[in-house]
């Protein structure tokens, strides 16, 4: 199985780029035309993010998670998205919502990777008690419709969970490198079953203040919907940001594997030859149906589980600064109680907080 799943993700960037891997970086200019001269905003880009909890001291529930990104041009219509095949462009001409009067149109694939453990990671044994050992890795394809005010995406998710996911041997060889405890009951991690999830979110600004070229300030209504194995919840925030030369559209939001949605709304910034050095805040909750994580399989029966709270409040803070040919984001998570503390009686943190570090450069 983890052959079938590294087979099918060389396959499906070949498919979506149209080129050979071997030859990627050599035939860059003629997918992406005139990129060089793009803005960051606007280019074809790589997304590499690094979510993780140690920041807080802790190895518990989300421990840690990785996703690389490739995003295409933003382009004035379906039929001009420069890269993807004619199908995966069609796929988005066809999606309810997605075409529209003054839109733009982006695409993006990605593959990623989250794992979660208990507290006592130095015991072999099952711990009933605690949050299961996960891992998941999947790979996504995005396509998202936007101007300055309006947002519309949709995103299909497939990948894996359970030994295919690669979760030990990842958790394993870094705290090697960094002297770490090895944890030793991944034995008894979520059993190997494929995930599919399907994800849609609108985002409408409601307030602007202050010049583009210089400090802005907006707020935007955020909702979301997802429907799958992997996650089936829905949700809802308000987004803000505020700071100097902001790029139009809409801020960076951390997505650990399919939990929201992976996308780039972005539009370059007034001044494009100066940087852009902003920040975010959102707050908002979401109601959870299913969460594999906390759940545990969905086809397979007897793996472990805990009690999880149904309603979660999250709250995030970001910090950003972009140049015109690349950018690094930080962002910090904070969530209530995942877990319903009085059935999980572990060492278990009862919220699920962590940081987020990602750069980002014109292909």
């Amino acid at each position: 199985m983890k052959h079938l799943f590294s087979k099918f993700v060389i396959t499906t960037l070949s498919v979506m780029f149209c080129m050979s891997p071997v030859y990627a970086i050599e035939q860059q200019n003629e997918f992406f035309p005139g990129n060089k001269e793009r803005h960051l905003r606007d280019a074809a880009k790589y997304h590499f993010e690094m979510n993780n909890d140690v920041i807080f001291d802790s190895d518990n529930q989300f421990s840690n998670g990785w996703a690389f990104q490739v995003h295409t041009p933003v382009a004035r219509n379906w039929s001009s998205v420069e890269g993807p095949a004619e199908f995966l462009k069609d796929i988005g001409a066809w999606l309810p919502s997605l075409t529209g009067e003054g839109l733009n149109y982006r695409m993006s694939l990605s593959i990623g990777q989250i794992l979660q453990t208990p507290d006592e990671i130095t015991d072999p044994n099952l711990i009933p008690e605690d949050v299961p050992y996960a891992g998941v890795i999947t790979t996504k394809a995005s396509w998202i419709a936007y101007n300055d005010t309006d947002f519309r995406g949709f995103e299909i998710v497939f990948g894996f969970v359970g030994r295919p996911s690669l979760a030990e041997q990842t958790q394993n060889f870094v705290h090697n490198i960094i002297d770490s405890n090895i944890a030793e009951g991944w034995d008894n991690q979520l059993k190997n079953e494929p995930v599919i999830n399907f994800n849609y979110m609108r985002k409408k600004k409601f307030y602007q203040a202050g010049e583009s070229s210089g400090f802005a300030f907006d707020s935007s209504v955020s909702g979301d919907v997802q429907l799958g194995t992997l996650f089936t919840s829905a949700g809802a925030f308000v987004e803000t940001r505020f700071g100097f030369n902001m790029p139009r559209g809409f801020g960076f939001r951390a997505d650990p594997v399919g939990r929201f949605l992976t996308y780039d709304a972005t539009l370059s910034p007034s001044m494009k030859n100066r940087s852009s050095i902003y920040a975010t805040f959102n707050l908002g909750a979401s109601y959870f149906v299913h969460n594999l994580l906390l759940d545990g399989n969905v086809f397979r029966d007897g793996s472990h589980s805990v009690e999880k709270e149904d309603v979660l409040g999250m709250a995030s803070i970001g910090f950003h600064y972009e140049r015109p040919t690349w950018g690094i984001h930080m962002d910090f998570q904070f969530t209530s109680d995942t877990i319903d503390t009085s059935t999980v009686t572990g060492n278990a943190d009862s919220e699920n907080n962590f940081s987020t570090i990602m750069i980002e450069w014109r292909i």
